[in-house]
């Protein structure tokens, strides 16, 4: 009898407790041992014990499991907190924003891509980004600066997350000088060293800034 005959089986995969939480769980579980890119609706049903179908009681589609990955992760992180607070100049917002963002990326090194490359237009991301230029601007910021400095603050922590949790994922020990090298290219002081590069640049264009 095959398994898609066996009673027992249908039984034990009828009986499975789904929501949208606990399938929004399973996905990034799935993610970090596997990777993004096996992440399918079918591979997600049978890690979870379920059949395929059951799933979309409670996601639409692929889009919108993604999108629910994106809230649980950004609810995970300490960046909602982070914009709750009060600061007392932007430079000290930004690298507070920074190290949020450095634990969440070292925390889900495979699923936090999802957060670097969802559309800034679409929820959740949206009022995720609200919330965050709305915390720069109470540190003074105009509507404007608060929109350029986020921007390149993004571009930023997306284009060094991206390449180094990625390459630190599996990673073996460095066999040769030059991969030496190339593995303190990561350093956690290289990442303090280009923010605080972009933080004067910034302070050089934007002269004083008094918080509002």
């Amino acid at each position: 009898m095959t398994p898609r005959q066996d009673p027992n089986l249908q039984t034990s995969r009828q009986s499975v407790a789904l929501s949208r939480a606990i399938i929004t769980d399973a996905a990034i579980r799935y993610i970090e041992e596997h990777s993004l890119e096996k992440l399918s609706m079918r591979n997600l049903a049978t890690s979870i014990g379920c059949g395929t179908m059951s799933l979309y009681s409670h996601v639409k589609n692929r889009e919108d499991l993604s999108n629910s990955i994106v809230s649980e992760l950004i609810a995970r992180s300490r960046l909602p907190e982070v914009t709750r607070k009060s600061f007392d100049s932007w430079q000290n917002l930004a690298r507070e924003l920074c190290d949020a963002y450095r634990d969440l990326a070292f925390s889900y090194p495979r699923s936090h891509e999802l957060l670097g490359l969802a559309p800034y237009e679409e929820e959740p991301v949206v009022t995720h980004i609200k919330s965050l230029l709305g915390a720069l601007e109470r540190t003074g910021l105009t509507p404007d600066q608060a929109t350029e400095v986020f921007a390149a603050l993004d571009a930023y922590l997306t284009g060094y997350f991206a390449v180094s949790v990625r390459s630190a994922i599996g990673n073996s020990q460095p066999a040769t000088e030059f991969e030496r090298a190339l593995q303190r290219l990561r350093a956690p002081e290289n990442f303090e060293r280009g923010l605080e590069v972009f933080i004067r640049g910034f302070e050089f264009e934007l002269g004083e800034i008094r918080p509002a």
